[in-house]
């Protein structure tokens, strides 16, 4: 009986979109993995999660945005969407792409969720 309502439940949270969000990472640039470098040239990061020191001559870039999804064909409008936008955080080595990881979001998203995103990829790079 009790295995039949925690299943209830869970598919209640799975279908009300109740369950935390997935972060979705990449990493291309495998040489950037390991220990964290000494300094970082960052970009949009306006919560600071970013806990490196930033340095706008390093040769590693960490880039942060929210971007904003914005579906304008009349089947989407009617639709809806079950996000609003996503989280990217991507990190770049000499100009070139290496990581990212990436989150979506509902409504506005929060200083916590950019967090999220900053911590499935610093622990996919093993920056921590």
């Amino acid at each position: 009986m009790r295995s039949k309502l925690l299943a209830i439940i869970s598919t209640i949270f799975l279908l009300t979109g109740c369950m935390d969000k997935e972060v979705f990472s990449k990493v291309e640039d495998t040489s950037i993995v390991g220990k964290a470098p000494k300094a970082v040239k960052i970009t949009g990061d306006e919560h600071g999660i970013v806990k490196l020191k930033s340095d706008t001559s390093s040769n590693i870039e960490v880039k942060i945005q929210k971007v904003r999804a914005s579906c304008s064909t009349e089947r989407s409008r009617s639709l809806g969407s079950d996000f609003d936008g996503y989280i990217l955080i991507e990190v770049y080595k000499d100009g070139k792409f290496a990581a990212k990881a990436q989150m979506d979001f509902k409504t506005e998203p929060s200083k916590k969720d950019f967090e999220k995103v900053w911590r499935k990829l610093a622990g996919d790079l093993k920056w921590f």
